[in-house]
């Protein structure tokens, strides 16, 4: 499930928009449905994340 910083759902991982290569400054949370995943590296950014 997705959510975005701020709100009541689990963080269990963060990902970058700039982690795939899109032009979107952006962090995004995800909650995990039981299940684990490796928090992947985070690149430098280009620019300044919106929000």
């Amino acid at each position: 499930m997705e959510n975005v910083a701020g709100s009541d759902v689990r963080k269990d991982i963060r990902l970058c928009w700039e982690q795939f290569s899109l032009a979107v400054l952006m962090h995004r949370y995800f909650e995990l449905g039981g299940w684990t995943f490796p928090q992947p590296a985070h690149p430098r950014h280009r620019g300044y994340v919106r929000g």
